[in-house]
């Protein structure tokens, strides 16, 4: 019986032969200084940068308030998580392209090409010898800045979904950047040259597309097809040159995230303030922008892949294989179902409307007329209207959240009818619940989303919902501003707040 020697044992994980270039790159990349300075400098740019947007946050907050509560401190958890995840996805951009832009033009430099030419190695194995390592090295650095991220989730107001869609838009953003630099390595076989042409085109793509648009809707706005909202603002210039930005990915992942206009800055206020960039009013999308970021990143990894392959061989570049005849096959496969999954369907996705138009049809309101009486001239309600919203909004609090010690909603209106004693009201709702500390605060729980319909009667002036239906098919909530139906929630459960602690001062009285 054969056994095998300690050096192959080691190249062997869980049965599968390592790639020894991997184990290579591993080792020169990890032991050196260059890791732990890059890890240090990198978190300590961060956390200095977190301490700012803190003290800052504080400082506004305090001024508008005059003093802090649970409210208050999910707000704070927000602006640091959207302000942290903009600086880490810059840090990623300016530090990704170097990690590979010189991986394969370096062995060129040092003489060292035609010696890993030489050996049993296929081009896709010193692709991915040289990319995985790079991408290993950037995924470190990602997964080092969570513990920043889990400041924000600490303070309140961030969802494990809001931290996981981020950490999804930097790998993505990586993992591009760094086969881009990695072709462009294999390319040019210039280190120099190929960290000069990488980042001439990262800053092409983000800033190169937010141009593109920029153009697209001032051609819009010439031609006139900027049309003013129902709800407000005007619609959306088409998104599909933003699709390649990663900072447009990331601020459509936060639409739902919101910090205050103190914080809506360049780019996040594009995304939600009433302007023809308002990505709310997007239409022709299916999915969340970011989702279509992702995909096409993944696209363009792919499409990098397969031109590197044929600048790593030395001749005969563009003659297939069998073998890679059947790789490249499966690779377009996977490229060509990414863009059906992505364009043309749904799958997946987390929840986008389909259209910019919103269409509101107000409910009929039967009113029987007998021929032989007559009509009796109409007569102002004797009711207080203005008092169906709170008694709708108090009825989808307690049926959301018929748990909790505190809950409140905010409900924007798309049409309202009223005959008499009866109401009939259309529009979007926010609800959020809340957790009443044993120190008299309110701790911020869990919010949702919903369009609703619903039939509201009045008896001695008090309004009861007869009959309510949440997300309704055919309203559009597209064009709605969640941040601000978010902000007045906070607004009520502050004086809520308050109102706890009135009755014990006003006792001490």
């Amino acid at each position: 019986m054969t056994t095998m020697p300690p050096s192959a044992s080691r190249r062997r994980f869980v049965g599968v032969r390592l790639n020894p270039v991997i184990v290579r790159e591993m080792r020169a990349q990890m032991r050196g200084a260059r890791a732990f300075i890059t890890l240090t400098g990198y978190l300590l740019v961060l956390g200095i940068l977190t301490y700012g947007v803190y003290r800052l946050t504080i400082a506004g907050f305090t001024n508008s308030y005059g003093y802090s509560n649970a409210v208050q401190t999910a707000i704070i958890g927000k602006a640091l998580f959207v302000v942290l995840a903009f600086l880490d996805l810059l840090l990623l951009c300016f530090v990704t392209p170097a990690l590979t832009s010189g991986a394969l033009s370096g062995e060129h430099e040092r003489g060292t090409y035609d010696l890993l030419m030489a050996t049993p190695l296929t081009p896709a194995a010193i692709f991915w010898g040289k990319f995985i390592p790079a991408m290993t090295y950037a995924f470190l650095l990602i997964l080092a800045s969570i513990p920043t991220f889990s400041i924000a989730y600490l303070f309140g107001g961030v969802t494990v979904r809001d931290m996981v869609q981020v950490i999804l838009i930097l790998s993505g953003t990586a993992i591009m950047f760094g086969a881009l630099a990695l072709w462009l390595s294999a390319a040019l076989r210039r280190t120099a040259r190929a960290t000069i042409v990488a980042y001439i085109l990262v800053a092409l793509i983000i800033f190169g597309s937010l141009f593109v648009w920029g153009l697209l809707g001032l051609r819009m706005a010439i031609q006139g097809r900027l049309v003013d909202s129902p709800l407000g603002g005007v619609y959306t210039i088409p998104p599909y040159p933003l699709y390649l930005n990663p900072f447009s990915a990331l601020g459509s992942a936060m639409l739902g995230t919101s910090t205050g206009d103190l914080y809506y800055g360049f780019p996040y206020s594009l995304f939600t303030g009433n302007s023809p960039f308002n990505l709310q009013y997007a239409a022709g999308m299916h999915r969340p922008l970011w989702q279509y970021t992702l995909s096409l990143y993944a696209i363009l990894t792919l499409v990098f892949y397969l031109l590197a392959l044929q600048n790593l061989k030395p001749i005969r570049r563009w003659h297939f294989t069998r073998h890679e005849i059947r790789q490249n096959l499966a690779t377009v496969g996977a490229i060509l179902g990414l863009v059906y999954v992505t364009f043309g369907t749904t799958w997946a996705s987390t929840g986008m409307p389909g259209s910019g138009t919103i269409s509101v049809t107000p409910l009929p309101v039967p009113i029987e007329v007998r021929p032989e009486m007559p009509v009796a001239p109409p007569i102002a309600p004797a009711v207080d209207t203005d008092a169906a919203v709170p008694a709708l909004q108090g009825f989808v609090a307690r049926k959301l959240f018929p748990e909790q010690e505190a809950a409140f909603c905010s409900f924007f209106m798309f049409s309202a009818i009223y005959a008499g004693s009866r109401a009939e009201l259309e529009g979007a709702i926010y609800c959020q619940a809340f957790d009443l500390q044993a120190d008299g605060t309110l701790q911020p729980g869990a919010g949702e989303q919903h369009s609703v319909s619903a039939v509201l009667t009045a008896e001695n002036g008090v309004w009861t919902v007869a009959e309510s239906n949440l997300d309704v098919t055919g309203l559009d909530t597209t064009g709605v501003d969640w941040s601000i139906l978010e902000q007045d929630v906070l607004q009520q459960a502050i004086q809520y707040q308050e109102s706890l602690k009135t009755p014990a001062s006003s006792g001490e009285d």
